[in-house]
């Protein structure tokens, strides 16, 4: 079993949370607490980089999906970065890949930014 370990960095226009190692049931109440103390803007992105992240149980899809609705009731986003391919699978079987999008690199998920939560690209 991999540690979890979170690390938080500001930017300019939100907040980059990077996680690894394993995300799961006794890990869960880390990665949590890591999200209540998290503060959003309006029109700000909280970027979850997942570049290291071993393994993910619904604990953790909890915690995205708490994530998400924590950046939009504050006016902001949540997209996620370098999703390892198992989680990607799950996300996408959940029908979750639609409300949490997920970009290849951190500068692709700002470049994002330009279309409001919860629209389409249509």
């Amino acid at each position: 079993m991999t540690e979890l370990i979170t690390g938080i960095r500001r930017i300019r226009n939100g907040t980059i949370l990077a996680v690894r190692g394993e995300l799961d049931f006794h890990s869960a109440e880390l990665f949590h607490r890591t999200l209540r103390e998290l503060t959003h803007n309006p029109g700000e992105v909280l970027v979850i980089d997942l570049d290291g992240l071993e393994f993910c149980d619904s604990s953790g899809i909890t915690g995205f999906i708490t994530a998400r609705h924590r950046a939009v009731d504050a006016g902001a986003r949540v997209a996620l970065v370098n999703v390892p391919a198992h989680t990607a699978r799950v996300l996408s079987i959940m029908g979750l890949d639609g409300i949490l999008p997920a970009h290849p690199t951190v500068e692709a998920a700002l470049d994002d930014g330009v279309r409001p939560t919860g629209t389409t690209g249509a």
